[in-house]
């Protein structure tokens, strides 16, 4: 078995404390090595006291390591509280980044959208650019028909002030026409009015021997001209105005005289001036004079409405 430091110091503490150890232990070591057992026992004293003083700074060393230890300890409970919250925070933060991929993810899609957006934006663009373009060239065409256009608006105005001199002038022309073809209606009236009552002058001396010859009608008196009362009162103007006998039958005499007859006199006459008349109490025999019939069915109209026509060549 190995001799420890343990062992020695034992074996020192013994020989200091008892006496017949020491003289055992002086008679069996040889005397050179016992001579120097004292020195030995010093030093190992001395190392024994180092050692002391190590134990004690060790202990020291122990009793502060133990205190780094519990607050190593402590420290450790902190490390691994702060741990669970770092691996709470990590659990927290592996979800946020889970919401942030899937964000990331639907943020990816609207940018896909919106660079097609943009492309399509940038292709509208292009086709606005290329529209100003066109607009840039149409509005400089534009303003050329403009200046084209003041042109003509000019020339207009001076021709239209000119149209309105002319217009001036043609106004007191067509005054002066008007009075004219006004006094020229008033000698035609006049003229007319000289024919029409020539022609039925001439029918008032022509007419009696006619009717008798031509429908055994015998004029009573004269004819002439004259008015009738109308149903409201008016007095209505008829050309041609007698009474007669036929057949010994009583007849009222009624006649038009028309420079040129047209279905349309006859109209006028028969549905709107004879039919205004109330009852005359006796037969209506009906004649028309004329120069000439505008319609070459007039005569046959006429007589289709029960009215003899004659021409002033009969006369």
């Amino acid at each position: 078995m190995a001799f420890t430091v343990a062992d020695f110091q034992d074996l020192v503490r013994l020989l200091a404390e008892n006496a017949q150890w020491r003289a055992e232990l002086r008679r069996l070591v040889l005397p050179d090595e016992f001579a120097e057992l004292p020195a030995l026992v010093r030093r190992m004293a001395e190392w024994q006291q180092a050692m002391a003083e190590e134990q004690r700074a060790l202990a020291a060393a122990q009793a502060r390591t133990e205190e780094r230890l519990e607050e190593l300890a402590a420290a450790q409970a902190r490390t691994e509280k702060r741990l669970e919250e770092l691996a709470e925070g990590q659990r927290t933060l592996a979800e946020g980044q889970r919401i942030l991929f899937e964000a990331q993810a639907r943020t990816e899609e609207r940018l896909g959208r919106v660079e097609a957006a943009l492309a399509e934006l940038a292709a509208a663009q292009a086709r606005t650019e290329k529209r100003l373009e066109e607009l840039a060239e149409g509005q400089r065409t534009l303003a050329e028909d403009h200046r084209a256009l003041t042109a003509e608006v000019r020339t207009l105005a001076e021709g239209q002030r000119l149209l309105f001199e002319a217009q001036a002038r043609t106004e007191r022309q067509l005054a002066k026409l008007a009075a004219e073809h006004s006094e020229t209606r008033s000698q035609l009236g006049g003229l007319s009015s000289t024919v029409g009552y020539t022609l039925e002058n001439e029918a008032y001396k022509a007419l009696p021997g006619l009717l008798a010859r031509d429908h055994g009608l015998i004029v009573e008196g004269r004819l002439k001209r004259g008015y009738l009362k109308a149903r409201d009162g008016r007095s209505l103007e008829i050309n041609i105005l007698g009474r007669g006998r036929r057949n010994g039958e009583e007849v009222i005499i009624l006649g038009e005289s028309k420079t040129r007859l047209s279905k349309n006199n006859i109209d006028q006459f028969l549905n709107r001036k004879l039919k205004l008349l109330p009852d005359l109490g006796a037969p209506v025999f009906l004649i028309l004079v004329t120069h000439m019939i505008s319609e070459a069915d007039a005569e046959d109209y006429a007589r289709e409405q029960g009215a003899v026509v004659y021409y002033s060549y009969d006369f």
